[in-house]
């Protein structure tokens, strides 16, 4: 069976832009003031908290299948009709607990998340919905909420972490293509001794649902996507195995009007097993192409399907990036289309 081959340019910018929409939210929905009448801001105008760190949530929505989504925070509209593919600014928060919801767009009563998040001072967390609501044990609809490491990687470094959302795909190795050259096109001078070597894992072993992360010289790159064991050792201990989510009950709640049912995902998922030296022989299953700046941190979300067809699906592969800090700041976080509000507004 054939895959399809498609190349994402994945240009992302270092812009900070601080986001404080549902600042002080939690039970009242008002923000806190300074005993004046008056919130306590920062510089650039946000609200702040006591000791000045609030920490951040944003949420991406990867799961191919599943319909828009919203997401309450303490009973309030928080993030309204998140479609496949985007990932919502980051929102500042003071420290607490909140009660998140996601629910269908638009229908408040179809739950397919609810759970209580504590949330620390400085803390920024990614809540990530992938896997088929249609699919089986191995590939069903759930809920991964990722800690954000956004401090600074270094001059002429850049940090790149990768979730992989793509139910066919199965366990798989993210190699170098395409490298720097060897006096280091990225800033930050001469990096040479760090660039991985054309044909080298960047990432080795990557399970579906699993999260992994390396510091990179920043400059250009393409990374290509092959199955696992294709040579070569993981370069990062920092794999994540799925978490430990009510899947079947989002199955239930999201997989009425899906169009693929559990017998063509697992073909789906059986497609990069049998393979495998297909495409060992023609090269990597997908392409990406990544331009990254140095003291930058980026998160990319592996999503949709290697071969939409074999499951009647439209969601195609792709690499959704999104910049999450620069120079140690937090940025934006999220795609252009990702859309955050304030409960309040």
């Amino acid at each position: 069976m054939s895959h399809t081959r498609r190349r994402d340019v994945l240009k992302t910018a270092g812009m900070v832009v601080a986001v404080g929409g549902l600042a002080g939210c939690a039970d009242t929905g008002e923000p806190a003031d300074d005993g004046e009448g008056e919130t306590p801001a920062d510089d650039e105008g946000q609200p702040q908290t006591e000791d000045g760190e609030q920490g951040a949530l944003r949420v991406a929505h990867a799961s191919p299948d599943a319909p828009n989504v919203d997401v309450y925070i303490d009973g309030e509209a928080a993030i309204e009709d998140l479609a496949f593919g985007e990932v919502s600014p980051y929102a500042a928060l003071d420290p607490g607990t909140y009660q998140v919801q996601v629910t269908a767009a638009g229908d408040q009563e179809t739950v397919v998340f609810d759970e209580e998040i504590e949330l620390d001072a400085g803390v920024t967390q990614t809540a990530v919905a992938f896997g088929e609501a249609a699919g089986g044990p191995d590939t069903g609809f759930q809920i991964e909420l990722l800690d954000d490491d956004l401090t600074d990687p270094g001059e002429g470094m850049s940090r790149l972490r990768l979730f992989h959302a793509v139910p066919d795909a199965g366990t798989v190795d993210i190699v170098a293509v395409d490298v720097p050259d060897a006096e280091g096109d990225g800033d930050g001078g001469d990096q040479s001794a760090d660039v991985p070597s054309e044909g080298e894992p960047l990432f080795a072993g990557v399970e579906f649902g699993g999260t992994v992360a390396e510091s990179i010289p920043a400059g250009d790159y393409t990374l290509g996507v092959v199955p696992a064991g294709g040579g070569g050792e993981s370069t990062n201990d920092t794999n994540m195995t799925q978490g430990e989510n009510d899947t079947q009950e989002a199955n239930d709640t999201l997989g009425e009007n899906d169009t693929q049912g559990e017998n063509d995902t697992q073909e789906g998922n059986n497609t990069t097993d049998q393979g495998t030296d297909d495409q060992q022989a023609d090269g990597p299953a997908a392409e990406i192409d990544l331009e990254a700046d140095g003291q930058t941190v980026y998160t990319a979300f592996a999503i949709g399907y290697l071969d939409p067809e074999a499951v009647g699906s439209e969601a195609g592969f792709e690499v959704v990036t999104v910049t999450d800090a620069s120079e140690g700041e937090r940025a934006q976080g999220g795609t252009d289309s990702g859309a955050m509000f304030s409960p309040t507004a």
